[in-house]
């Protein structure tokens, strides 16, 4: 027969605190959200499918560069809505992908 014994240090073990972790994230996050959602307009979505139509970025790509949301192409074609901040990110990644030019 095998007896146990009982592990004191087990008992008296207290582990260390853990530090914060280090954010690693370049965009401030808000604790609360501000603003209301709204859909994308038409025009914004011509102009994704068209950047997206020519080859010049993929819609995982472009919904990393805008959001880092692979997902993002695809919520907004079915009806997602979006911020201010998220639609003026939006704006300024078609700018920098057509070279400048905006069309709306």
């Amino acid at each position: 027969m095998i007896a146990y014994r009982q592990n004191y240090a087990a008992l008296q073990f207290t582990p260390k605190p853990r530090k914060k972790a280090i954010r690693r994230d370049p965009r401030p996050r808000l604790d609360t959200p501000k603003g209301a959602a709204a859909p994308i307009p038409s025009f914004l979505l011509e102009r994704i499918a068209a950047a997206i139509k020519i080859g010049s970025v993929r819609e995982a790509d472009f919904g990393r560069m805008v959001n880092r949301d692979p997902n993002l192409v695809g919520d907004l074609y079915a009806g997602r809505k979006v911020r201010s901040g998220t639609l003026s990110r939006i704006i300024e990644t078609l700018d920098r992908i057509e070279g400048g030019q905006g069309n709306g």
